[in-house]
């Protein structure tokens, strides 16, 4: 999914309109994927392959079929070897092939690592924002710093993720984040109005990776 820059531009725009009216600050990134999960769907299809040859073995045997150990090694070795490529050559084979569970932890960890690089979690009064999304695991989160956590429940965040998800599996992803920050703007602008002297600490910006 390619964003252009008149819906990046939107936004960053949204972002800007919801600072307005809170203290707090919001960072929107989009990830295109959280890993290329090779060694996960080499190893999966590995195990796939060792049930095949049990499997084969097992009928060769029972039928009585005459394997000759060097064809048998060979036709494992070519096994092998079509799904490692399989796997190194087709990304979106190896994203598939990853079980949901790793995936959605893998991206999880990836939003904590942009949490942290772009000093959502240093703003001074601990008002940080992330919306978070990674497109190959479908997977979208928004991470909040501990004040804004201590005053908002769970509810909130997951409403406004599922709004999120319910826009990208439309095909409209950049009108989900600008629909996410709004909305998060609004809840926060009656949490933490602007303080006198307030700064913009975090640069209004929509990062892709």
């Amino acid at each position: 999914m390619r964003f252009t820059a008149e819906q990046q531009g939107a936004v960053v725009a949204a972002i800007g309109r919801a600072e307005e009216s809170t203290s707090a600050e919001i960072f929107a990134v989009l990830a295109h994927s959280s890993d290329d999960y090779r060694y996960v769907a080499g190893f999966r299809m590995l195990l796939w392959v060792i049930v095949a040859s049990l499997l084969a073995a097992a009928y060769a045997w029972w039928r009585w079929i005459d394997i000759p150990l060097p064809v048998f090694a060979a036709a494992q070795l070519c096994a092998v070897t079509a799904v490692i490529a399989a796997g190194w050559f087709a990304p979106g084979l190896a994203v598939r092939l990853a079980p949901r569970a790793i995936r959605y932890r893998r991206a999880h960890a990836n939003a904590a690592r942009q949490f942290m690089a772009h000093g959502i979690s240093r703003t001074r009064s601990h008002t940080g924002v992330l919306v978070f999304v990674s497109l190959a695991e479908r997977y979208a989160e928004i991470i909040a710093d501990s004040a804004i956590c201590d005053r908002l429940g769970q509810s909130f965040w997951d409403e406004v993720v599922t709004g999120l998800i319910d826009h990208a599996r439309r095909g409209e992803l950049a009108a989900g984040y600008v629909e996410a920050i709004n909305r998060i703007g609004e809840v926060l602008a009656g949490e933490f109005p602007p303080e006198p002297g307030d700064t913009n600490e975090l640069e209004d910006r929509f990062v892709i990776i």
